[in-house]
């Protein structure tokens, strides 16, 4: 969990902080050639969507540049992830395990250290790729081959429901989007990693995601990434975006959401230059919002504006207040489109 000090703006090296654990190639890919996208999995314990994920990732059409990894973070041997793993004979898989638990962030940015490709898709062990994922996606980094993020839309369902694979275009807004870090003051423009294609090279000059930030290491990572390299959003759903019972939704965990979507937003606004009177406004608004929709999902969930010194507001103000940034911010990413 972050605060008051972190710099969201500063680049850290996060792959040094587990160079010292190895991982264990139970087996590798036996393709005759360096593939050029690499899908990389993360797991832990959730055996029972993986082999979903992993299928989704196998059964790609009309494109045959890739390859796929599975990084297990459980060091234990003969667990069912392995046993699972061990089934599959497939020229593009490879499995490896880490000698011991590296924590999310870790394990997140140990895909990109044991991945052969230019670019690496991260899927989360209970989520979906459409069967024209890549193929879409490439058909983007072809006409786009200086981007660093491309996050297709991905479609969300209950981790038990019945779910369709069929891609769907957004045609309420352009195909392809640009983002910058600006592009996050109110809500998390990108979404979930889940589903992401980055290029290998420029996340590793950023330095990979911080555990630091958990639970929204994620969210902190593409806000600095933006300021160095272009992120793109592709207005076409390509993924599919699993949720259930999990640590995601446990009390603890949405706290760390709210403190630390608080301090990355406060350092958002204030690089901007918004003036504090209206940033303590704003976020006190936005923090309301954020605590409802905690309650939403859990119902033991409780939050006190006054943690972060902030207070209730009147709506009346709060519309003013909302409309001068929504102004103010939207000349500010016109600007940046149209010099960029």
């Amino acid at each position: 969990m972050v605060d008051k000090n972190i710099d969201f703006f500063q680049i850290e090296d996060n792959f040094s902080q587990t160079a010292d654990v190895s991982s264990l190639p139970i087996f590798e890919s036996k393709l005759d050639f360096i593939p050029k996208v690499t899908i990389a999995i993360p797991t832990y314990k959730r055996s029972k969507y993986l082999k979903e994920a992993i299928d989704s990732a196998i059964n790609q059409i009309e494109y045959d540049d890739f390859d796929i990894i599975v990084v297990d973070n459980d060091p234990e041997r003969d667990c069912d992830t392995e046993k699972l793993m061990l089934m599959y004979d497939n020229q593009r898989l490879s499995y490896y395990k880490n000698a011991k638990n590296i924590q999310m962030a870790g394990n997140w940015n140990r895909l990109f250290t044991l991945s052969k490709g230019k670019y690496l898709v991260m899927l989360h062990d209970d989520d979906l790729l459409m069967p024209v994922f890549l193929k879409e996606c490439m058909t983007v980094v072809n006409a786009e081959p200086d981007l660093g993020i491309l996050k297709p839309l991905s479609q969300s369902f209950k981790i038990d429901e019945n779910i369709s694979l069929e891609s769907k275009t957004d045609n309420n807004a352009h195909k392809l989007e640009r983002l910058y870090d600006l592009s996050n003051y109110s809500y998390y423009a990108l979404g979930a990693p889940s589903g992401c294609l980055f290029r290998k090279d420029a996340f590793v000059k950023v330095g990979g995601f911080n555990q630091e930030m958990y639970p929204t290491m994620d969210l902190c990572f593409v806000v600095l990434f933006s300021s160095y390299f272009k992120v793109y959003k592709l207005h076409k759903v390509l993924s599919i975006y699993r949720w259930g019972e999990n640590e995601s939704l446990q009390c603890s965990t949405l706290r760390g959401f709210i403190i630390n979507d608080y301090y990355l937003r406060r350092k958002l606004l204030n690089k901007y230059k918004v003036p504090y009177w209206v940033i303590d406004k704003y976020l006190s608004f936005l923090i309301s919002n954020y605590e409802n929709w905690c309650k939403s999902i859990n119902k033991e969930f409780s939050f006190d504006l006054n943690d972060l010194n902030l207070k209730k507001q009147n709506e009346y103000i709060i519309l003013i207040y909302r409309l001068l940034i929504k102004i103010y911010l939207g000349a500010l990413l016109f600007y940046k489109r149209i010099t960029s």
